[in-house]
Order: structure tokens, then sequence, then C-alpha cells
């Protein structure tokens, strides 16, 4: 577990040198000890056009954004990025970063949800990581 949290976390940090956004994102989160939300998607996929431009900005409104820090990352303008953050090939995928303490924790939910699932998910996968769940890595498919 040690080497795969080791892994993990200088995973992380590679990644963030590749894009500003990125960077930022996982500055903050770090700073203030909120999970980090990743919307990993293209602007050429239909799906992630309205989780960027419809589902997520509904959920920012609705305060469903406070605990997390928010960033996306485009497929074509950061390959190495998105490949390292993607679990399969299947966009979009938001991608949940959660520190419990001792180690971060990856999470991800796949396609195009609502967002109270995309809330539900959040809650959820907080919640486990920092109760300290066995499971290093998971899918969800927000039910």
């Amino acid at each position: 577990m040690i080497g795969w949290t080791a892994s993990l976390i200088i995973q992380v940090a590679f990644l963030s040198s590749f894009n500003s956004s990125y960077q930022k994102a996982f500055d903050q989160a770090e700073k203030e000890g909120k999970p980090l939300l990743v919307l990993v998607g293209a602007d050429w996929c239909p799906g992630c056009r309205t989780m960027k431009d419809e589902k997520i900005p509904e959920l920012e409104r609705d305060g469903g954004l406070e605990q997390v820090v928010f960033a996306t990352v485009n497929t074509d303008e950061k390959p190495e990025l998105s490949k390292r953050l993607l679990r399969g090939n299947s966009i979009p995928q938001l991608v949940l970063f959660v520190h419990n303490g001792e180690s971060w924790r990856r999470f991800q939910l796949t396609g195009v949800h609502e967002p109270g699932s995309i809330r539900q998910f959040i809650r959820k996968q907080v919640a486990r990581a920092r109760a300290g769940s066995d499971e290093s890595s998971e899918s969800d498919d927000g039910t």
C-alpha cells in the first residue's frame, strides 16, 4: 500500500506539470485540504460538451462543487496528461482525487450524469476515502 501511495502522489505531482490550470487546481486542493475533481473530455465529444457546458455549471450553481477544487483537461490539447488521468478510453470521465491524510485515493465517474448523481458520487467517495476503505481505486456508475 505504501508503494502504491507514493506512486500515486508522484503521479499526481508529475501530471500537474503538464497543465497550468491542472497544476493550479492541484496546488489549491493540497493547500486547502480539498478533493480534486477533474473533468476529462474533448470538444468534439457531445457528452463531454454536455457535462462541461450544462451539468457541471448547474452543479456549481447549486453549490455542489464547494467541497472540491475543479479542473478540466481536454484530451486533444493535453494528450499525455489525459492518458495518465483516464482509466479506459471512454470520455467524459470525472476523476476524483481525495486525500485521506495518508494518501491520495482515485475514483472515477464515466459518462454523462445529472448534477444530483455527481453530487452523490462526490459525497460517497470523499466519505469512503476518508474512512480508509481498503479499495484504492474505483469506478462508479453514479448509482
